[in-house]
């Protein structure tokens, strides 16, 4: 099933498997200012916006 997801998605298995980190440093040096700057903020913040968004439809119906 991998191998097949990495054909369509035209990358290496290796790349999906393995974690990589990575410092976004073009961006930083040019002045770029994220609005979640780490992990953990940014993971609460889609938290919240997707129980906000499933809120919303469940009493939407």
């Amino acid at each position: 099933m991998l191998e097949f997801g990495t054909f369509l998605l035209r990358t290496e298995s290796e790349l999906i498997l393995k974690s990589r980190q990575v410092v976004p440093s073009r961006l930083l040096n040019a002045g770029f200012k994220f609005h979640y700057p780490g992990w953990p903020e940014a993971s609460c913040e889609l938290v919240t916006r997707w129980r906000a968004r499933r809120e919303e439809m469940l009493t939407s119906q």
